[in-house]
């Protein structure tokens, strides 16, 4: 009786262990895939802010510009990540 137990047991966490790190190497790898790809266009968005006149920067800035765009690049970012994690789950 307790080796039935035990190869059932056995059986189950074997699975659960494979399954969990299975998740978390999907997470992870898409995750790292999103984050650099963020950055590299956060990248050519900086190289092209540089290229504009210094009077229209000090413009954008008297008016909260970066304040609205930092906002609005953590919502994409949030967005990017929340649609990432559902197609993880879809994939199981």
């Amino acid at each position: 009786m307790w080796r039935i137990l035990t190869l059932v047991g056995e059986y189950l966490l074997k699975q659960s262990v494979k399954t969990m790190l299975l998740g978390a190497g999907l997470g992870l790898a898409s995750t790292a895939g999103i984050l650099t790809a963020l950055n590299v266009y956060i990248s050519r968005l900086q190289q092209q802010a540089n290229s504009m006149a210094s009077d229209a920067i000090a413009l954008l800035a008297l008016s909260g510009f970066h304040i609205a765009f930092s906002m609005i690049i953590g919502a994409v970012v949030f967005r990017l990540t929340l649609n990432a994690s559902v197609k993880l789950v879809k994939l199981k």
